[in-house]
Parts: structure tokens; sequence; C-alpha cells
């Protein structure tokens, strides 16, 4: 995967990895510390599930399972993205990727 001049890899068919890669690439892009606040963009989410052929609430709540989001919260993330909300908040990341 690639923007600009950042490249992530990942194993193909491998999801976990792919959202692992993007969760890298996007905090090196923003330079953020890991346990930082996330803002997940919808475009991003709706391109990743569009690649892996799977809804995109199915990628909200894996990439905020790996943010450290309980259940409760990405859901809220899902309900936010079916909204129309460009940017859905993840709140201060704690999870293990």
């Amino acid at each position: 995967m690639r923007t600009g001049w950042h490249f992530a890899y990942f194993a193909v068919g491998n999801h976990d990895s792919l959202y692992c890669s993007y969760l890298e690439m996007v905090a090196r892009l923003r330079n953020a510390p890991v346990d930082s606040p996330w803002q997940l963009r919808a475009n991003d989410v709706i391109a990743i599930a569009d690649h892996l052929g799977i809804p995109s609430a199915d990628v909200i709540d894996r990439l905020g399972g790996f943010l450290g989001a309980d259940k409760g919260q990405r859901n809220t993330m899902i309900d936010q993205l079916q909204a129309g909300k460009s940017t859905i908040p993840v709140g201060n990341a704690s999870g293990i990727w």
C-alpha cells in the first residue's frame, strides 16, 4: 500500500497484516505516538473494505479492535461511519497492533 512517498507492505490474503500495515503507515504519516488519540478516515476504511470485498463495518470493527476500542466503542464508530462522518474518532489507542 502506498501514499505519497510512504509505503507499507502486508501479506497478501492476510487481512490482519493489511490492517496492521495501514495503522503503522498512518502513525508514521501523522508522526504521532501510538497511544495518541486516533481519527480513522472514512475514505480509507471504505477503500480497504472495497479492496477486501467486505463491509466497511467489518473493517472498522477490526481496526478499532487493534486500537484497543471495546465492542461498544466499535459499535459507535460503525454508527458514525454509517451516518456519513468523514472521520471516526477512536480515542486513546491502547491496542496491540
